[in-house]
């Protein structure tokens, strides 16, 4: 650890540090580094993970030396990194998506979880490294101080018996049924608009052989990232209070943000490894996260002091959400039936809360409380997506999800279909 700790002090610019992390000086603290990340995502007996058994700043250090190690590599060749450097990346991209997943959002303390989404960020998108400057050359020399302290099994095994990957590219179908495939291929599963875009719409090529590359695959095929991602997002839009029973609305503030941030960046991995659109996981968790937003709308909240809520208009950061939530939606699946039933399934969800029977406003009482969805910005948002629906109805479209329906184990999953099997025009 001692020459990590020299090679983030003495290196003056990014590329610096990347070129000392691929010394040979450098493996022995990468390898040690290896180790204790997975020693974080290891499962105990009791099912937990053994991070969840790490003390605070034992989950800084390693958070704040994999921000470092992570920030420097993602502009390295993998055939310049070699495994070591790419099995750091793709572990602590697990680890961080196990932090989340295991620890609490129900304080008004998001650094870890922050961390943890920044350096998600960094890995999977373009244009996001950080300089490692930004953090303080002290603070890192404590941190590392502190990773010997965290007890390791197994730290001694080789490196190829613990991670095996293919420098040369990942298999992009694996997870891909065959069936499935076909299926989004043929001509009765898709609507002509879709076919005609489902190639000119891919993302453009970004050179394969840099890590990110590497790391987005991994993300999508092995760590399933897309539906874990979304019922996280699905969690945090679950408040247990609303708001004139005593929920804080800074903490509403901080969730609804944060959701935001993973649904963008969601929308950016599906645009870089486009999904298979009969994954049946995927598509429960997008009903699932469609059905979380749509509670959202039913929030009364007192409209005079709207404005002058901590951390941000409420209204905006649901709209905001809501819009990267279509946005993600849509790369994955363009105008298919999927992103038509969940737009309907949306303003079906309002127009229910619109109506006189679910609420209507009284003179007589002195409360300005509303639903959310009555805020102007969010009504002029949702008119649009009305019309979309009536251009749909005018262009005699059926509202049906019939080519999509799978087979599936999942039977208790969620499901926001609008008239499965039947038309709406």
């Amino acid at each position: 650890m001692i020459r990590l700790l020299e090679i983030f002090s003495e290196a003056t610019a990014p590329r610096d540090v990347a070129l000392k992390l691929r010394a040979a000086a450098a493996r022995p603290g990468l390898e040690s580094f290896l180790s204790i990340v997975e020693e974080g995502i290891r499962v105990t007996e009791d099912g937990s993970l053994e991070l969840q058994n790490w003390s605070r700043s034992q989950i800084e250090a390693v958070l704040s030396v994999a921000e470092a190690i992570v920030s420097a590599s993602m502009s390295i060749l993998v055939e310049q990194a070699g495994p070591l450097l790419v099995a750091i990346v793709v572990k602590c991209l697990e680890l961080c998506l196990c932090y989340l997943e295991k620890f609490s959002f129900d304080g008004d303390d998001f650094s870890l979880q922050n961390d943890c989404l920044q350096i998600m960020e960094m890995a999977l998108t373009y244009g996001s490294a950080m300089d490692h400057h930004a953090i303080k050359k002290d603070s890192l020399s404590t941190f590392l101080e502190l990773l010997p302290s965290i007890n390791v099994q197994n730290g001694n095994d080789d490196l190829q018996k613990r991670f095996t990957i293919n420098l040369k590219g990942m298999n992009y179908l694996k997870g891909y049924s065959v069936d499935g495939v076909l299926k989004v291929l043929s001509s009765d599963s898709l609507e002509p608009s879709f076919q005609g875009r489902l190639f000119s719409d891919l993302p453009i090529a970004h050179p394969l052989n840099k890590i990110m590359s590497i790391v987005q695959h991994w993300a999508v095929v092995s760590l399933n990232c897309f539906p874990r991602l979304l019922k996280l997002c699905q969690e945090l839009l679950q408040f247990p209070t609303p708001f004139g029973d005593g929920m804080d609305v800074g903490i509403f503030s901080l969730r609804v943000t944060f959701t935001g941030r993973v649904l963008k960046l969601l929308g950016h991995i599906m645009r870089e490894v486009p999904r298979d659109c009969c994954d049946a996981k995927l598509l429960c968790s997008i009903a699932g996260c469609a059905e979380a937003i749509s509670v959202l709308f039913k929030l009364e909240v007192d409209y005079l002091n709207f404005d002058s809520m901590p951390n941000g208009n409420p209204g905006n950061l649901v709209l905001l959400v809501l819009e990267e939530f279509l946005k993600f939606v849509h790369i994955g699946f363009l105008n298919s039936a999927v992103t038509q039933n969940i737009q309907v399934f949306i303003v079906a969800s309002v127009l229910h809360i619109w109506d006189s029977q679910t609420w209507r406003y009284d003179a007589l009482t002195s409360s300005a409380k509303a639903p959310l969805v009555y805020w102007p910005q969010l009504v002029l948002f949702i008119l649009k997506l009305l019309n979309d629906v009536k251009i749909w109805m005018l262009s005699g479209k059926k509202f049906a999800i019939t080519n999509y329906c799978l087979e599936s184990n999942i039977s208790d999953g969620p499901s926001c279909c609008i008239g499965l099997g039947r038309s709406f025009c």
